[in-house]
C-alpha cells in the first residue's frame, strides 16, 4: 500500500464513481479498477460496494477512509513541516502557457537572486493545479478552462475550497511555422486545418465529465478526426512546429520574444468555442506573500504586452 494507493481511494469515495475518479485523476479507467482490486486484496476486504448508481464504502471501508484521511492530514502537516526554515519558498503551478512562463521568469529574474530564496512551478493541467492547492502541495495556481466547460471547473474550485479572480479572457490563437502551408492565406479557416496535424496537451481533463478538453474542441471533417500528435511538455511543442510545418497548436498568445526564439507565427481561426479564461486560484483564507504579489505582477505586464498585439 502506498500514498498514492490512499490518494486514488479518496478521489473514489469523493467522486462515488470509478470512471469519474479516473478521469479526475488523469488516469484510464480500467487501470484504477485494477490498482483498487489489488488494494481490496492486499488489505483483505472489499472497500467499496459497487451497483448501477455508483460505488459506495462497505461498512469497513467507511472505516478505512477515516484512516485514510487521518494518514493524508498527517502528510500534509509533515509537508508543512519540511518548509517551515529560513528559507522564502514561493510556489505556483500554472497550465502551459507561454505568457504566464514568461511572467514567471521576469519574476525569478528579479527576485531569484535574493538570498534563502526557492522556487517551484509547476506546469500541469487544471485538474491537477486545482488539486494541489487543496493539498496545500502549492500555494496558489492558474486554471485555464474553455467558458463553454466553465460550470464544471467553477464547481470544481468551490468543491475543494478555492477561491479565484479573473486574470484574463481571450481567443486561441494558431502557433505554427512560416513554412506551414496555412501560412501565407489571409485568413484560415477549420476547413484547412484537416490538412494538418494538430499538436495537443493530452492530459487536459474536464471535471465531472468522461471527456478531455481536447476533445471538445476538435475538428471534424465529414466523419473523420483530425490528426493529432498528443504531447505533456510544453517545451516539445516549439521543437516540434518548427521542425515539422505540416503542424500546428491552439495556444493563448506567446509573447513576441518566444516567437522569435523558436521562428514561429501566430494566426486567428474563427471557432465556436474559441473563448478561454485564465484564473488566479488560491485557498480560502491563503494570505498572499509578498513574492506571490510580484508574480502577479509580473503575469499582467506579460498578458498586457500580448493583449496589445492585433492578430492576422
Amino acid at each position: 500500500m502506498t500514498i498514492a494507493n490512499l490518494r486514488l481511494i479518496k478521489e473514489i469515495a469523493r467522486a462515488q464513481s470509478i470512471t469519474q475518479a479516473a478521469n479526475n485523476l488523469g488516469i484510464a479507467q480500467p487501470h484504477l479498477s485494477k490498482m483498487l482490486r489489488e488494494l481490496e486484496r492486499s488489505v483483505g476486504f472489499v472497500i467499496f460496494d459497487r451497483s448501477v448508481r455508483g460505488v459506495f464504502p462497505t461498512s469497513k471501508g467507511a472505516v478505512f477512509l477515516t484512516y485514510v484521511d487521518k494518514i493524508l492530514d498527517q502528510l500534509k502537516n509533515i509537508d508543512g513541516l519540511a518548509h517551515t526554515d529560513t528559507m522564502d519558498r514561493f510556489s505556483v503551478s500554472i497550465p502551459r502557457g507561454s505568457y504566464i512562463a514568461e511572467g514567471f521568469i521576469k519574476f525569478v529574474a528579479e527576485n531569484g537572486y535574493k538570498e534563502g530564496m526557492a522556487f517551484d512551478i509547476s506546469e500541469t493541467n487544471s485538474v491537477e493545479t486545482i488539486n494541489v492547492l487543496a493539498e496545500k502541495r502549492f500555494n496558489i495556481g492558474v486554471v485555464r478552462y474553455p467558458i463553454s466547460q466553465e460550470k464544471y471547473f467553477l464547481d470544481y474550485l468551490a468543491e475543494k475550497g478555492l477561491k479565484h479572480e479573473l486574470i484574463w479572457e481571450f481567443e486561441m490563437l494558431l502557433l505554427m511555422s512560416p513554412q506551414n502551408p496555412l501560412a501565407a492565406l489571409s485568413q484560415i479557416t477549420q476547413d484547412d486545418l484537416t490538412r494538418l496535424v494538430e499538436l495537443t496537451h493530452g492530459d487536459n481533463v474536464i471535471p465531472y465529465r468522461s471527456m478531455t478538453a481536447s476533445k471538445s474542441f476538435s475538428v471534424k471533417k465529414g466523419d473523420t478526426l483530425q490528426r493529432k500528435v498528443y504531447i505533456y511538455d510544453r517545451g516539445i511543442q516549439f521543437s516540434l512546429l518548427c521542425s515539422l510545418p505540416d503542424t500546428y497548436m491552439w495556444v493563448s498568445p506567446v509573447p513576441d520574444n518566444v516567437l522569435s526564439t523558436f521562428h514561429l507565427i501566430q494566426r486567428r481561426c474563427p471557432h465556436p468555442e474559441n473563448s478561454y479564461r485564465d484564473l488566479l486560484v488560491f485557498r480560502k483564507r491563503y494570505r498572499f506573500s509578498d513574492m506571490d504579489k510580484n508574480f502577479v505582477d509580473c503575469v499582467y505586464k506579460l498578458r498586457n504586452e500580448v493583449s496589445q498585439r492585433t492578430y492576422q
